[in-house]
């Protein structure tokens, strides 16, 4: 999952070739491709835990950070990449709270 359509783009697209799990994003346009299945208990969340994220799940913990390895700033460098786990809620119910249309929310 991301909080960025932006990377969940990026993570879709280079993903399959590095067998990455199929991404989520509730950033814009991105909510309307889908919640993670009913299955999915444990996710890799790049970007700043939203509300959303610490509200619906029992465990947030970081364990990296984004490093683009070149030295280059950019507005992703340095973004946390957590693993969220421990749903409250099945995803049916959690998926609308994570619907972000704008940029500032």
């Amino acid at each position: 999952m991301s909080d960025d359509y932006w990377v969940a783009s990026a993570l879709a697209y280079f993903g399959p070739a590095r067998r990455l799990p199929p991404v989520h994003s509730g950033s814009r346009g991105y909510w309307y491709f889908g919640a993670p299945g009913a299955d999915r208990t444990t996710l890799l969340y790049v970007g700043e835990p939203e509300p959303a994220v610490r509200a619906h799940f029992t465990v947030v913990r970081r364990i990296a950070t984004v490093d683009n390895e070149l030295g280059i700033d950019t507005d992703y460098q340095g973004r946390p990449i957590s693993l969220i786990s421990g749903p409250k809620q099945p995803w049916t119910r959690i998926w609308p709270d994570f619907r972000r249309l704008n940029l500032l929310s």
